[in-house]
């Protein structure tokens, strides 16, 4: 199955090659992406010779089955279980023939010829990796798609950003941009490979980011571009429980794995703490008024209390604060000591020293 084409054709980059292949993740919105994916045949791929992949993850609405009937220029894969956003990128970028690639949301609608302006400014910048613009909800309202910091700084930055620019900019430098309309150089995945798949949804955007930037590479977004973004179609079926599971964990992994383990544990415990008091709060609400978003928080806080166990003791956290308070305590019994030896001596000679001063000698 040939890859789509753009306007009839004319290609304005790279003559008989694939020049970007655009990924799409698909999780039961088949009405969304019937919508993005006509927005790519009707002028989305103008001016690019493109691909187009679509990875629908096990979805119950027939979106593969949509997409195999009205669309046979897509190259379709169809999981039988839903792999989830990360696992299911890495698959297909490693397959892909394009050049650039392009990770596309099912529930995003593409301007004519923005793939081909992305894809010729990311080209023309050797020290970019990443690619993207701004999006805009279905209102018009922008989303906050592109960050100037990890967790609200609580990951260091991989990378020193510059000032941010003036209101009139047509681009800026940022932390880390959404996987839902991203474009990446096939060298980044070359030389870092793709997403981390232990991330299943969330936060794996940003985790790849922050190695995209340690690794020298810049990630730019251009704010003079748009696509329009449904925000969480396929994510609006999740239970709520689920999803705050889902976030937890992946904060806790993010900051595990990449901030100054003192203040990881310093996070950790305040973490825990605010939690249990959520978790009793709310169980005393539940008790009073019985309801659904009273019940979520709780699922939500109870999590909470037991991910960060969990991690506290995969990293022995709590052993080594038990050894750390035993040397404390230690310490300070043999302080007393030895001024109480002081005071003995300062008093007169004393016949036989305290064991333990005669030990620390």
């Amino acid at each position: 199955m040939t890859g789509a084409r753009g306007d009839g054709g004319r290609h304005k980059l790279g003559e008989g090659t694939v020049d970007v292949s655009v990924i799409v993740i698909n999780w039961n919105t088949r009405d969304y992406l019937v919508r993005c994916l006509d927005s790519l045949q009707n002028g989305g791929l103008a001016g690019v010779n493109a691909e187009v992949w679509v990875i629908d993850n096990a979805s119950a609405d027939g979106s593969a089955e949509v997409v195999q009937a009205r669309y046979p220029w897509v190259r379709l894969c169809a999981n039988r279980v839903n792999l989830g956003f990360a696992a299911a990128n890495n698959a297909v970028m490693r397959a892909a023939a394009g050049r650039l690639l392009f990770l596309l949301n099912a529930d995003m609608l593409v301007p004519r010829g923005l793939i081909a302006a992305l894809a010729s400014r990311l080209q023309a910048r050797p020290e970019v990796g990443v690619a993207t613009c701004r999006q805009l909800d279905g209102d018009g309202h922008e989303l906050e798609s592109y960050v100037f910091h990890y967790l609200e700084g609580r990951i260091p930055d991989a990378a020193a950003l510059p000032p941010r620019p003036s209101g009139d900019a047509t681009e800026v430098e940022a932390a880390w941009v959404w996987g839902s309309a991203m474009m990446v150089k096939r060298d980044v995945l070359a030389q870092l490979g793709g997403f981390d798949e232990s991330f299943f949804l969330y936060y794996e955007d940003l985790e790849w980011c922050w190695r995209i930037r340690r690794a020298g590479w810049k990630i730019i977004c251009y704010l003079d571009l748009h696509v329009v973004h449904f925000v969480r179609r396929s994510t609006a079926r999740v239970p709520a429980k689920v999803t705050a599971t889902r976030l937890a964990v992946g904060e806790l992994t993010l900051m595990e794995r990449y901030t100054p383990k003192r203040q990881f544990r310093r996070f950790l415990l305040g973490r825990f703490l605010y939690s249990l008091r959520g978790v009793v709060f709310y169980r005393l609400m539940l008790a009073l008024a019985p309801c659904e978003r009273f019940q979520t928080k709780c699922y939500r806080y109870t999590r909470n209390v037991t991910q960060i166990a969990h991690i506290a003791l995969r990293q022995k956290i709590v052993r080594e604060l038990t050894r750390k308070s035993a040397l404390v305590l230690a310490r300070l019994r043999l302080q007393r000591q030895v001024r109480a030896s002081a005071s003995g001596l300062r008093q007169g000679p004393s016949a036989v020293p305290p064991a333990e001063v005669r030990s620390q000698k």
